[in-house]
């Protein structure tokens, strides 16, 4: 035990009382032991980390005091999150440092804490604590003034979700701290804020200040705040506040540089304004996101806006294209990432702003349900060379003659597409025709297109990498065979889950040797011949193929070729799967596969156990509901292969739902 650094215990049943010194080990009288060590056993002297993690709900107060007396002395992380200590016993023990050495003190969840227990906890750490995260405690603040050590190293406070917090009991807490203090959390509590002012202003240096989701702050409780720390703030968090913006007083935020605002439902144009005018040029990240802001009355604002990188305005519905233009006009030359989902945007006023988004590389437009052609074009026309991911899913545009507005997009990498039900073969086309070399992803899922319209592109995209086409309804063989065309070269993710397509289409000029997650889930037109086909194409490149939910019976005409690299075999609710068709999708990949789910089909428990012998590396097997495989089929299977992880549900000879 002498060299034991970390004991980590995870929903155990500690209690701490029983602890005390091994057989033979000699007690320490307390006759000429270092300052500050407790009296006890020298037992686990050199545990650092002690971490009596997810309900330890035993531990008490006489079983804390044992643990700090046995291997207090050299703990640096102390995790007693979720325990049932009060501290209170703590000011019955020897005065003296039992934690001298720890940094990092977690009393998450333990709702029998009090004010008092706490600064007793408190009293018996070292110079060196840093880190102390009491959320969801029951403690007020309000006796700490009482406590007669302060915590000058402490430099991250957890307070989130502290509802019986109060105004005065915070300004307590925070004169214990020093000016190392950097971060301080204070989700979820219910101060107001009124009351800050009661007493010595403390002296801290918080660099960034969360007070997400406090639905009491208002504007004279963030005024208040302001006076302790606006000149050292960095990073400002008031995500569902009640705060309008509109201060009684202006303070100077020299150092910020995030502004989060999300579900500001009262923000103001007049009170962002006044937010945004204290700011200096450093601030980099704005968050408006489901606030009613139009982005009207902007405009005397350039200098705070300037270095703005990132925008956003997700959920904004009552953002106005002249709104959008005012911010683009603002803060538009700098600008990295706009996000503009779900606003209620046509884009076409954009043709009023002069500038472009030189600098721009994520433009996302996704769910804006009036974004029409001409104001994607417009948006495009303004978006810089250096845009990489451009998402429009979820919108209505058609995509034609967008690429007679806008420049080409040399960098792009990922275009989002996914919903687009309007979105037709032409207009895919254009789109396809402005992006450059290096596009990676293409998403189409849940479009209407057939792929039979790109037979007119003849450029190729050597770079792709993933291209989804789940839930094309019209796609065809032709149509696909012409998007692999384009696209096929370097492909790693093909997705055509629930298409219609046959597989027969396919030739061997359709390249896909480098493809090594095939989707097909849900394609009921697939057949035995057109399965052999794509998979002679891709095979042996092919580490993941997902064939659930198809008509596949695997015992077709032509042999499945081999896939000398699969690893995972997904046939749930394959319920045309033969047992010889189950055996040559084994004999196919007997040597690399890991996983194998056959949930929901007709196999045999005796095929199974003959497969699964064959199958040396084979981890997880997935046989749930299966009416010909039985409870003994698979207790047999388990008693041969003991390190096989059977997981299923209920099927009717089985003896439990649970992990086999």
């Amino acid at each position: 035990m002498q060299n034991l650094k970390r004991i980590e215990l995870n929903s155990s049943c500690v209690q701490g009382i029983a602890i005390g010194p091994a057989p033979g080990t000699r007690i320490d009288t307390g006759l000429g032991r270092d300052p500050g060590q407790a009296p006890g056993t020298k037992l686990a002297s050199s545990l650092q980390v002690l971490k009596l993690v997810s309900s330890c709900e035993r531990l008490q107060d006489p079983g804390l005091c044992n643990i700090l007396r046995v291997c207090g002395r050299n703990l640096r992380f102390l995790d007693l999150g979720e325990s049932s200590i009060s501290g209170l016993e703590i000011l019955n023990l020897e005065k003296g440092i039992l934690l001298p050495l720890i940094e990092t003190l977690n009393l998450e969840y333990c709702t029998n804490i009090s004010d008092k227990g706490l600064c007793a906890i408190l009293s018996v750490c070292g110079p060196n604590l840093s880190n102390l995260l009491i959320s969801e405690t029951d403690i007020t603040g309000e006796e700490f003034d009482e406590m007669d050590r302060t915590l000058e190293s402490l430099q991250l406070l957890v307070l989130d979700c502290c509802f019986a917090l109060t105004d005065v009991g915070l300004m307590c807490i925070l004169r214990k701290c020093g000016r190392n203090l950097k971060t301080l959390y204070l989700r979820g509590t219910l101060f107001p804020g009124f009351n800050f002012d009661s007493g010595p202003a403390p002296t801290i240096g918080v660099d960034s200040l969360n007070l997400n989701y406090n639905q009491r702050l208002q504007d004279k409780g963030l005024n208040c705040l302001f006076k302790t720390c606006a000149p050292t703030l960095r990073i400002l968090s008031l995500g569902l506040t009640r705060i309008s913006g509109e201060l009684e007083k202006s303070f100077f935020l020299p150092r910020l540089e995030v502004l989060n605002l999300p579900l500001c439902k009262g923000l103001t144009e007049r009170g962002l304004s006044h937010i945004i005018s204290m700011c200096g040029n450093g601030l980099r990240t704005i968050d408006l996101r489901n606030t009613t802001i139009t982005g009207a009355n902007l405009i005397y604002l350039a200098g705070s806006f300037s270095g703005v990188a990132t925008l956003q305005l997700l959920n904004c519905k009552h953002l106005t294209d002249s709104g959008l233009v005012q911010f683009l006009r603002l803060c538009g030359a700098n600008l990295r990432r706009l996000d503009l989902g779900g606003t209620n945007i046509s884009g076409e006023e954009v043709s009023h702003f002069s500038g472009f988004l030189d600098n721009l590389e994520s433009l996302n437009l996704f769910n804006c349900k009036l974004l029409s052609d001409q104001g994607l074009g417009q948006l495009l026309r303004i978006s810089g060379r250096r845009l990489e991911l451009l998402n429009v899913g979820g919108t209505n545009i058609t995509g034609e003659n967008v690429s007679r507005l806008t420049r080409s997009l040399p960098e792009l990498s990922k275009l989002y597409l996914d919903r687009c039900r309007n979105i037709t073969e032409q207009g895919l086309c254009d789109l396809i025709q402005v992006c450059g070399d290096k596009i990676r992803l293409i998403d189409l899922e849940k479009t209407d297109i057939s792929g039979e319209g790109l037979i007119e592109i003849t450029k190729k995209f050597f770079e792709m990498d993933i291209l989804n086409l789940n839930s094309c309804r019209n796609l065809t063989d032709c149509g696909l065979k012409e998007i692999l065309r384009i696209f096929g070269f370097n492909l790693s993710v093909l997705s055509l889950g629930e298409t219609g397509i046959l597989g027969d289409g396919l030739d061997s000029s359709n390249i896909l040797d480098r493809v090594e997650h095939l989707i097909l889930f849900g394609c009921k037109e697939l057949t035995d011949t057109g399965l052999c086909i794509i998979l002679k194409i891709c095979g042996s490149s092919l580490k993941e193929l997902d064939l659930s939910r198809t008509l596949v019976s695997g015992s077709g005409p032509d042999k499945i070729c081999t896939l000398s690299n699969l690893q995972v075999l997904n046939l749930l609710h394959c319920q045309d799967l033969t047992d010889q068709g189950f055996q040559e999708f084994i004999s196919s990949a007997k040597r690399t596969l890991k996983t194998l789910i056959i949930g929901r089909t007709n196999i045999s428990g005796r095929i199974l156990l003959q497969v699964v012998t064959e199958l040396q590396i084979l981890e997880r097997l997935d046989p749930f509901n299966c009416p010909n495989i039985t409870g003994k089929d698979l207790r047999r299977l388990k008693s041969e292969r003991s390190n096989l992880k059977i997981f299923r549900f209920k099927q009717s000879n089985s003896l439990n739902q649970n992990q086999t």
